[in-house]
């Protein structure tokens, strides 16, 4: 077997205590994103959420591995650079782990991010509002719910979007330096919450005052989700800033 799928994902401790919890593994934020088909930048760190009620009992398990520690961003890192330093969401996040020892790949996430469904109003509690994904990573942006393709209703063989998932497959969406999730020895469950139910959480978290950065990162996903999934309205959304931007001009004009 290839040596690069025996090798231990920086994971594979977080998935054995999620299943000691009998919590899903479930990621949020950018690379959740990714696998709505949605090419989301990605920063140092892995977003998952949890239950309110299981988070402490988890947090305090994943702080006493040995691969993670409890780490505090509300003072600067200054191995991260400037943005990411003076990125509000990392000091905002209910809990924040760090790796012990990380190596820069390009890929791997140095940071846990981890959330209560309270927090990102996201209901997580029924498995009908989650959808399984073939890996934590993803090298290109993939649709993994193919309903909601921008293409789907078309009959003019005009095609145009993210890949879905059963076209990203035939050429492995997966990080060639990452071990496979969907190996026999290696039976761990990723999932992201469904398009409807995040959007639904991502308006909510618009409208939290006191948290700023995970305002401006829920303000920043739901332009990149209307833009690669809902284009037509995306343009509307667009033609119609452009349109209050002349308006204003020549109301100013009149004023003058």
């Amino acid at each position: 077997m290839n040596s690069l799928t025996n090798d231990p994902s920086i994971f594979d401790g977080v998935h054995e205590i999620l299943a000691c919890h009998n919590h899903p593994f479930i990621l949020v934020g950018p690379r959740a994103i990714r696998w709505m088909g949605v090419n989301a930048p990605l920063d140092p760190a892995c977003d998952i959420v949890l239950r309110k009620n299981q988070f402490i009992r988890i947090v305090t398990h994943l702080a006493n591995h040995k691969d993670w520690k409890i780490t505090n961003m509300r003072h600067e890192d200054p191995n991260l650079g400037y943005s990411f330093r003076h990125d509000p969401i990392f000091a905002e996040a209910d809990a924040l782990l760090e790796r012990k020892c990380w190596t820069d790949d390009g890929v791997n996430a140095r940071y846990l991010r981890i959330w209560s469904d309270e927090t990102l109003h996201l209901n997580i509690r029924s498995r009908s509002q989650l959808v399984r994904v073939p890996d934590i990573h993803t090298r290109k942006p993939v649709l993994v719910e193919m309903d909601h393709h921008p293409c789907r209703h078309r009959d003019d063989n005009v095609w145009f979007g993210p890949d879905t998932i059963n076209m990203a497959m035939e050429s492995s969406p997966l990080p060639f330096n990452l071990p496979r999730r969907g190996l026999p020895y290696r039976n761990y469950r990723v999932y992201i919450p469904t398009i409807p139910a995040y959007l639904d959480a991502l308006v909510a978290q618009k409208e939290q005052d006191d948290k700023r950065g995970l305002r401006k990162s829920a303000s920043r996903q739901m332009n990149l989700l209307f833009r690669y999934l809902l284009r037509d309205l995306w343009n509307a959304m667009k033609e119609a800033e452009s349109d209050q931007e002349v308006s204003g001009e020549e109301s100013a004009k009149v004023a003058v």
